[in-house]
Order: structure tokens, then C-alpha cells, then sequence
């Protein structure tokens, strides 16, 4: 069975305004998590059961970049698909990235939240970087994401 969920950007754009998940009595959400969690609600609730997903992209920006976090529930990770060639760029992708990690604990309890903690825990699972088409232009990214999000 192929059962795929696609977020929107708004979704990541969402989880980077959240510091984090609940106020300093440990009990009440924040407000800024309140929102992400209604978000997340909005944007799953045309698919029948997103427990039984197998894969669920997550557009992402980062700065002027786009690419795809796709839940892997098949394989129990998160395949990061990115055009960047980052060994012609002469650069790490670990800048690029380490920001989108530091927000899966939060995008991780936001799926906790919303299925009444029956979604696996996502956020400590290996992030491998999937062998995809790599952009010649510096402005090609959004096509990548689509085309990966077909993928």
C-alpha cells in the first residue's frame, strides 16, 4: 500500500516561529506551538488515517533554498532530498541544515499531539541524504522539490 501525505511550506515555516513545545509549568502548550499543532490538524484533515502513512513530505526553505523532508515510515528515517551539489559548492551540508534538525523534536511532537501519541517518534531517526538529481542553476530548486515530491 502507497499512502503518501504532502505538508506544505507553510507547515515548516510554521514549526521555525516555535522555540518550544510547552511554558515553563511543563503542562500548557505554547501559543506559537498551539498554532503549529493547528496547522499540522489543517493540513491532514482530508487524509483518512495519518497513522497508516507511509511517507510524508515536508517542503523545507532554508534561507533561499528549498528542498524535501519525507518522513520515511517504510524504513524508519527521514530521507532528506536536496538538489545541491554540495561537493562542487565547496561547502558542508550541515549549515544548510542543521536548523531544519533542530526543529524535529517540535515537528515530531506536533505529530504526537495531533494523533494522540499513535504516530512513531520520527525525531531521533538517522537523516540520510537520498542520491537525487542535482540543479545546474542556482535557481532551479523549487522544480527539484516538486519533481522529488513525485519521486
Amino acid at each position: 500500500m502507497r499512502y503518501r501525505v504532502f505538508l506544505t511550506t507553510g507547515f515548516f515555516v510554521q514549526a521555525k516561529n516555535v522555540e518550544k513545545v510547552y511554558m515553563d509549568d511543563g503542562k500548557i502548550e505554547t501559543e506559537e506551538f498551539k498554532i503549529l499543532r493547528q496547522c499540522l490538524e489543517s493540513k491532514i484533515e482530508h487524509y483518512s488515517d495519518i497513522t497508516k502513512a507511509k511517507l510524508i513530505f515536508m517542503p523545507v526553505c532554508a534561507g533561499k533554498h528549498y528542498f524535501v523532508y519525507c518522513i520515511n515510515l517504510i524504513h524508519n528515517r527521514i530521507d532528506i532530498l536536496d538538489s545541491i551539489d554540495y561537493f562542487w559548492a565547496g561547502t558542508s551540508r550541515k549549515p544548510h541544515h542543521q536548523s531544519i534538525y533542530d526543529k524535529l523534536p517540535i515537528i515530531n511532537a506536533a505529530f504526537q499531539k495531533v494523533t494522540k501519541n499513535k504516530f512513531s517518534q520520527f525525531d531521533n531517526w538517522s537523516r540520510p541524504f537520498i542520491d537525487v538529481p542535482k540543479q545546474a542553476r542556482p535557481n532551479d530548486c523549487m522544480f527539484f522539490l516538486w519533481k522529488h515530491m513525485e519521486f
